[in-house]
């Protein structure tokens, strides 16, 4: 447990500290990643760089006990939902979401298969390598589908993208920027690479490219 993490849990109200272990084998397609929560420096600077606003509908798939939902929630958006598929983590992340301070907040959380999500209102998406490349490719191709359906300006921050080469194949989603792994003794960066993506194409690319500027601007 960080100091750092601990303050943000505190001055958020919530317990998000805690472990579930991986489901299946690492080789299987549908395999499930363990769950650790996104130390919070780490999980700020991503939400921040990807320039959350007033109007987005915020998802994080495969959520745990949900301190990125809450994290974007506290920084604005519009909608801050977790999706998970396993019941003991969401009805944690549901214990924290109904005391006092979150209940004017747009949280929610819902217990099914990431792949079974409907995507159909979502503007931002956050993964922290959640499953396995089945799961992703069923994600990422119903992803196309809506956004094909409903153009529209969305952006993916994915922490750990072992399975990014299913994002690059999207016909609907643009690589925007990566950020290297770094990690040195006097911070606490992350040990793992991020991608970013974004809706291309004729879905919105006027929003893509200012997206892409804002990123060229700010930096890592």
């Amino acid at each position: 447990m960080h100091p750092y993490d601990h303050f943000w849990d505190l001055r958020l109200g919530i317990s998000t500290f805690g472990y579930h272990p991986a489901v299946g084998m690492a080789d299987h397609p549908n395999f499930r990643v363990h769950y650790t929560p996104v130390p919070y420096n780490i999980l700020f600077r991503i939400l921040r760089h990807i320039g959350l606003g007033a109007n987005d509908v915020f998802v994080d798939l495969g959520c745990g006990l949900g301190r990125t939902v809450f994290s974007a929630a506290w920084l604005g958006v519009k909608r801050a939902i977790g999706v998970e598929i396993e019941a003991s983590l969401v009805e944690q992340a549901d214990r924290n979401r109904v005391k006092d301070r979150w209940r004017d907040r747009n949280v929610e959380f819902v217990c099914q298969s990431a792949e079974s999500y409907a995507h159909a209102e979502t503007t931002v998406i956050f993964m922290f390598h959640p499953f396995g490349e089945g799961t992703m490719t069923s994600v990422i191709g119903g992803l196309d589908q809506t956004l094909a359906q409903k153009p529209r300006r969305l952006r993916i921050a994915y922490l750990n993208p072992v399975h990014s080469r299913v994002l690059d194949a999207s016909e609907q989603l643009v690589r925007i920027d990566h950020w290297p792994a770094r990690r040195h003794s006097l911070s606490r960066n992350s040990r793992y690479d991020v991608g970013f993506w974004a809706a291309g194409g004729n879905a919105d690319p006027a929003g893509v490219s200012h997206f892409s500027a804002a990123i060229q601007t700010t930096g890592h």
